[in-house]
């Protein structure tokens, strides 16, 4: 443990907190790595880190089937009130009350099965899943709903190997550790991605065919 961290955990600060926080350098370069090289897409860095932040709180599970649940119902709604010509604004507002609906319907669901007291909700965390569904339907109304579940998909994709990443027992003992090598070595990755002007790796496999074609 940095002795500098063991002085905020001895005046009151949670070890998650520590964890989390960094955590975030490491998890953006990531997303930012898989972005610039690779070529998976996602919902920006702030949704992608915010929902990573959800399931870590509420439970990888639980976390998944409450957001998927309200993909679903906001889709729908997206659906059934597309033919209506509502304004952008109300329209919306509609979507996030049938969202917290479903988050109520949740709810006592699960105190009737006693699990409840099991997951750490919380009211930040709710918001953050419903603030992805406004970018979803959002993102289904500018361009396609094709184009949201597949940005849907990686987003979740890059989460997950997120949530497992910062749940290693083993990183969390070296972020406590090192934070200082942690926080220097994003800044350096990231300056050089922030150069990055070869191909990405999808892009690569997209134009396969042209790279293999002989020259004459």
């Amino acid at each position: 443990m940095h002795p500098l961290l063991q002085a905020m955990i001895d005046a009151g600060i949670s070890h998650d907190t520590l964890v989390f926080l960094l955590s975030v350098p490491l998890v953006a370069t990531i997303f930012a790595f898989s972005r610039q090289v690779i070529g998976l897409r996602s919902f920006g860095l702030y949704v992608p880190l915010l929902l990573t932040y959800v399931l870590l709180t509420i439970g990888l599970g639980p976390g998944l089937l409450m957001l998927l649940l309200i993909l679903i119902v906001a889709t729908l709604a997206r659906l059934l009130f597309s033919k209506l010509r509502l304004l952008y604004i109300p329209r919306m507002a509609i979507v996030l009350t049938l969202s917290s609906a479903v988050v109520l319907a949740l709810f006592y669901l699960g105190s009737q099965v006693a699990l409840y007291k099991e997951i750490n909700f919380s009211i930040l965390s709710i918001l953050i899943i419903i603030f992805l569904v406004e970018e979803f339907v959002s993102i289904q109304i500018k361009q396609s709903a094709r184009t949201a579940f597949w940005l849907t998909i990686e987003t979740l994709v890059l989460v997950i190997a997120a949530f497992y990443l910062i749940e290693w027992p083993v990183l969390q003992t070296y972020l406590l550790s090192h934070p200082s090598v942690i926080i220097v070595g994003s800044l350096v990755i990231n300056l050089l991605l922030a150069r990055w002007s070869g191909l990405r790796l999808t892009e690569m496999w997209k134009f396969r065919a042209i790279f293999k074609k002989p020259k004459t």
